[in-house]
């Protein structure tokens, strides 16, 4: 099981101008282009806990190289900075299990830790 999950602070975004539609056009963007690339699928539906998961389908090692590449392209996005409010990635190292044994990173989190330019527009 490879997927990640997104939601954004979209009655912030709101208020400030920004159509909550760019903010998922732009996340489906970064995982056509990263899939693309690397030639996967994936299925796209509601995260039960608020967002949408995109689920990586067929074999899940080739999942790295695409998920990598959409934490790439938002390095640099000052929407996913000002309006993030969820983004993890679940993998499975490999091993055949469910989503409740996977490892998750927290890929905001990081990004508000260790990257200067999404520190700029972090609002606690």
């Amino acid at each position: 099981m490879n997927k990640m999950v997104f939601a954004f602070d979209e009655e912030r975004a709101k208020r400030d101008g920004v159509d909550p539609a760019a903010l998922w056009a732009m996340v489906d963007g970064w995982v056509d282009e990263c899939v693309k690339t690397h030639h996967g699928e994936y299925k796209k539906e509601p995260d039960p806990e608020g967002g949408v998961a995109y689920i990586g389908l067929g074999h899940e090692t080739d999942w790295d190289p695409v998920f990598m590449g959409v934490i790439i392209c938002s390095a640099f996005s000052e929407l996913m900075a000002r309006y993030g409010k969820k983004w993890l990635w679940f993998y499975d190292n490999g091993e055949d299990i469910d989503e409740d044994n996977s490892c998750c990173e927290d890929i905001l989190t990081q990004h508000f830790e260790k990257n200067e330019f999404y520190q700029r527009y972090h609002q606690k």
